[in-house]
């Protein structure tokens, strides 16, 4: 290098973003609400801090952990991953919520160049304009925050509902035999989740002291549940529109980010030809 030359290299500042999906699937999500400082009942339950919501201010916890999702049995629509429990205590958006797990937690950056997802080809629709039922729960999101099990029994169900009422009578082996889900209790489970959404009523009876199969009714126009895919369909609008903006943000200060322009002074030893040959040879523009 010619001397006389100051050592300055252009560096080039990179911006990174964190990574969602390490955040949602890898950070405990009992670890979050107790940073966040909610009152544990062990690693499975917690007490709401929505006290207002619940009688004799929640005493019981109705706070459960399950697959890194939170969900409140009173107050959630659906189940909570960690940002939208921070978004939901906090009451931020996801920018904030993001920052704060950083803040905390060791939450590795997405590489650079690398996307975070594959771009969307399909048009998202309106939303209510459908044309089979499980679509709506698919657009809104909500789908993606059913448990398998949830998402192989109730494809079974709508298969054997009849066309014109939505009526469905069969027996929790037949649930079992077409769904993959081998015991009762998981497919219990499933019965009171659905339930519990508003999409499905249950008609129980008995045939003297055995129970007759099950009477299943989808109900797609519940007001409880439309309620459920409204706000699942707007938090993960929200969702997408957020990390939308943040990759612009990034890909602005990024293009806004002025390189380094090195100098060369001429000195005795060093002409304007023998710096612009060294400069041509090290690959550094040199201006005199």
């Amino acid at each position: 290098m010619v001397k006389g030359q100051r050592e300055n290299e252009s560096r080039e500042v990179t911006y990174t973003l964190p990574d969602m999906a390490f955040i949602r699937s890898k950070i405990s999500i009992s670890d979050v609400a107790f940073a966040l400082g909610l009152k544990l009942a062990g690693r499975s339950t917690a007490h709401c801090w929505r006290t207002q919501q619940h009688q004799n201010g929640d005493r019981t916890p109705s706070i459960s952990f399950r697959k890194n999702r939170a969900t409140c049995y009173v107050c959630d629509a659906h189940p909570l991953s960690s940002i939208d429990l921070v978004m939901a205590h906090q009451q931020c958006d996801l920018n904030s919520a993001a920052r704060w797990i950083c803040a905390r937690f060791d939450v590795p950056n997405i590489p650079k160049g690398k996307k975070l997802v594959r771009s969307e080809r399909w048009h998202p629709g309106r939303f209510g304009a459908v044309s089979f039922p499980l679509e709506e729960m698919v657009r809104s999101g909500l789908w993606a925050s059913f448990s398998d099990a949830e998402r192989a029994v109730l494809p079974v169900l709508c298969c054997f509902a009849d066309a014109s009422n939505g009526e469905v009578e069969i027996s929790y082996r037949g649930l079992a035999r077409y769904s993959g889900k081998s015991t009762n209790s998981t497919i219990a489970c499933v019965i009171a989740k659905v339930e519990n959404l508003g999409l499905l009523k249950v008609t129980r009876a008995r045939d003297g002291t055995f129970r007759k199969c099950g009477r299943y009714l989808l109900d797609w126009s519940d007001e409880h549940f439309q309620d459920a895919l409204r706000s699942c369909y707007e938090a993960t609008r929200a969702e997408r529109e957020s990390e939308r903006i943040l990759r612009a943000q990034r890909r602005l200060l990024k293009s806004n980010t002025l390189s380094t322009v090195v100098h060369c002074q001429q000195s005795a030893r060093s002409t304007p030809l023998d710096c612009g040959v060294s400069a041509k040879r090290g690959g550094t523009k040199c201006t005199v």
